[in-house]
């Protein structure tokens, strides 16, 4: 792999700087829509953090055509949400994907702050 510039990241930084990266690419950069039914970022997530099972050992994504939760082997899911909250039986559950995004939530402002990038992060963001 070559690249045109090297970025040196302070030790204990790199979860700070890596962020903005992947918010960036969440928000703009990546096609995730064309490309989530092979990633586990559909699985639901319940309020306790783990992976929804309703019949064990099954994890389960969302149908949006269908407005109901299937395991995710499940050959009649027509189009699985990834961002979006859902309640089955009660208990609110969310796709790994829309946690995992709003986790990472980040400027690169927040980066350049607290490592050696700055003029990358300034130009992205």
């Amino acid at each position: 792999m070559n690249c045109d510039e090297w970025i040196p990241i302070r030790p204990g930084t790199t979860q700070q700087c890596f962020y903005p990266w992947l918010s960036f690419a969440y928000e703009y950069g990546y096609r995730w829509r064309e490309h989530k039914r092979y990633t586990n970022g559909p699985y639901l997530v319940g309020a306790d953090a783990i992976t929804c099972e309703i019949k064990r050992p099954k994890t389960y994504d969302w149908d949006l055509v269908d407005g109901k939760a299937k395991p995710y082997d499940d050959t009649t899911i027509k189009d699985v949400a990834i961002e979006g909250n859902y309640s089955i039986n009660g208990a609110k559950v969310t796709p790994a994907f829309a946690l995992i995004k709003e986790h990472v939530k980040s400027t690169p402002g927040n980066a350049s702050q607290i490592s050696t990038i700055r003029r990358n992060y300034k130009a992205a963001g």
